[in-house]
């Protein structure tokens, strides 16, 4: 049985450690955001916070007071400045297309001296599979605004063929760009051939993609009118992504409005996983006949189909040791579409833990978030690969104008949308890892099912490093996968151990997915912490660099949910107990 401290002491919530070996500036005071049950600032500058049942719990010495980085006050965008001794250094983003079609990708430059720069440029997947995913090395020289590259592009038979044989072919990729005077953007040319050419453009990441505006939306009360009025009001195009569309009072809302758009005229398209889906059939060919383009992806049979294949290839390559090295995503039985995506026209979207189903709307606790700005494109573009990979045509129509006009945009926050791809890469894992790597402070999560090996093992050195570390899951009672409670508790006492400060929301499942780190960056989205999501599905966050998101999430989410939640410490268990757990636990990855 969980044992739980009394809720007179229970830590006051999101308040910055102070560390004892550097000297911090004097403790503030974090007042609690209008509208929510927390009690008022105390004179010692901690936080009274309300408990279940109304009455002020105590504040505790477990969290220190909330002090902003030297020169970074609350309320202020964190945007990284650029080196004016060396402009280029830094991560762009480039997009691009050729005789192919469309592609984009990353380029990473490292200072050399001199106006020289070595840098490492990365492909985006493509999931047609015309592209071979891979990262290659070059030189680059800039002069005024004006950047020249070059870099050795290896063929396709991969790095250990020219390893064996230098003398296969291989071809110099030239790049000639024009940027502008803060090298913050451009755009040029690259090619390998004269018929071989690519027109791009460069951004630098923290520049333009700090034109963003995130908004919380906590519990289905706040997310579904809102989804329903950007909905109504769309001129030009609503994709829609999600893992469960039911067929209930929710469903039948969003498909009366999906259908009522698509009369108009707009660009309508819905993508839903089969395995997750119930839609009768008069609501299909209601959607179907006003012109809703809608498919229902990775059917059982087509999962068993290319899982057999998957193992087939793996066989013959001897585990990848043999044959091509280009990754290709994975869509086996297991490999499910786990995100859940709206955009409309181009110009506004969401994104978070939310299906379409009752469920969501009016039971569960649950996380999504209102995004505008330049990013809503690059959840466009998501959703486009993840149609056209499903087997849909046609690419994105034509958005708003207004996203075209640098001024137009409300926000100043800066966001990456990051997802992952089963088979090819597993980003948001490497994401989760290297925030949690580079906190100093605090960490704070709250997720559905937290169950992987590299998190709970990382999370677990930087609590013992002395780092504030909160993680708060589902109680036992409503956790609505029984299987990942008992496979938990195979690791539940290492991680209490460990220092983790580990609670269990209790008035109702929990299904969001946040995190905070630091109070610098913080997460939303569709991703689990356990093996399943992070490994085998696909899936996509928003990482927002930006403290007063981040205060968001510390005032609408943990600050609420901590109070109402149990402090879970070492709990004694039987042979019988452990050995059931160990078995469960071994199973983790498909659960």
């Amino acid at each position: 049985m969980t044992r739980t401290k009394p809720s007179s002491a229970w830590p006051c919530v999101l308040l910055l450690s102070a560390s004892a070996a550097v000297a911090q500036p004097t403790a503030v005071p974090i007042t609690p955001a209008p509208g929510t049950p927390n009690g008022p600032t105390t004179p010692a500058g901690g936080v009274v916070i309300t408990g279940p049942t109304g009455a002020p719990t105590v504040p505790s010495p477990a969290l220190g007071a909330g002090v902003p980085a030297p020169n970074q006050p609350t309320g202020q965008s964190f945007v990284q400045p650029v080196d004016p001794q060396n402009p280029l250094a830094g991560i762009y983003r480039f997009r691009g297309s050729d005789a192919l079609g469309a592609y984009s990708g990353t380029i990473e430059f490292v200072p050399l001296g001199g106006g020289n720069y070595s840098y490492l440029r990365r492909l985006d997947p493509d999931p047609s599979g015309r592209r071979r995913s891979r990262g290659d090395k070059g030189l680059a020289q800039l002069t005024g605004t004006h950047l020249y590259t070059k870099e050795v592009v290896q063929s396709g038979l991969g790095s250990l063929a020219h390893t064996l044989s230098p003398g296969l072919p291989h071809r110099v990729r030239h790049g000639f760009y024009r940027l502008s005077r803060d090298a913050t953007k451009g755009r040029g040319f690259s090619f390998r051939s004269h018929v071989d050419r690519g027109n791009e453009q460069l951004r630098r990441l923290g520049s333009d993609a700090a034109n963003n505006h995130v908004q919380l939306l906590v519990n289905g009360s706040e997310a579904f009118p809102m989804m329903r009025a950007e909905l109504a009001a769309a001129k030009h195009s609503i994709y829609v992504q999600t893992f469960i569309y039911m067929d209930d009072q929710t469903g039948r809302w969003f498909g009366e409005l999906l259908a009522q758009k698509a009369r108009e005229g707009l660009d309508v398209r819905l993508l839903t996983d089969d395995y997750g889906t119930f839609i009768r059939g008069d609501l299909m060919h209601t959607l179907q006949a006003s012109g809703v383009k809608v498919i229902l992806q990775h059917d059982r049979q087509t999962g068993i189909r290319n899982t057999l294949k998957d193992i087939g290839r793996s066989i013959i390559t001897l585990g990848g040791l043999i044959g091509s090295k280009r990754k290709k995503p994975k869509r086996g039985v297991f490999n499910h579409d786990h995100r859940k995506i709206i955009t409309v026209d181009g110009r506004v979207g969401f994104i978070g833990g939310m299906n379409i189903m009752n469920l969501y709307e009016f039971d569960w606790h649950d996380i999504h978030a209102r995004v505008e700005g330049r990013v809503v494109r690059d959840m466009e573009a998501l959703f486009i690969s993840a149609w056209k990979a499903a087997g849909g045509e046609g690419e994105a129509a034509a958005p708003d104008p207004r996203v075209f006009d640098p001024e137009w945009w409300p926000g100043d926050m800066e966001v990456d949308l990051v997802d992952s791809m089963p088979g090819v890469h597993r980003n948001l894992k490497k994401r989760y890892l290297g925030e949690i790597a580079v906190s100093r402070r605090r960490i704070l999560i709250e997720n559905a099912y937290f169950l992987e090996d590299d998190i709970i093992t990382t999370l677990k050195l930087k609590a013992q490093q002395g780092v504030e570390t909160v993680v708060i899951i589902p109680s036992d009672e409503h956790n609505d996968v029984k299987l990942v409670v008992d496979a938990f508790k195979f690791v539940q006492n290492d991680i209490v151990r460990s220092g983790v400060q580990l609670y269990k929301y209790q008035p109702r499942m929990t299904h969001g997915k946040v995190a905070s780190f630091d109070g610098v960056v913080g997460t939303v989205g569709s991703c689990n912490l356990d093996d399943l999501a992070l490994e085998k599905l696909y899936e996509a966050n928003l990482w927002v660099k930006d403290r007063r998101f981040c205060q968001s999430l510390e005032d609408r989410v943990f600050r609420v949910d901590l109070p109402q939640s149990k402090r879970v410490e070492v709990e004694k268990q039987g042979w019988w107990d452990k050995l059931k757990h160990r078995a469960i636990h071994f199973f983790r990855g498909f659960l």
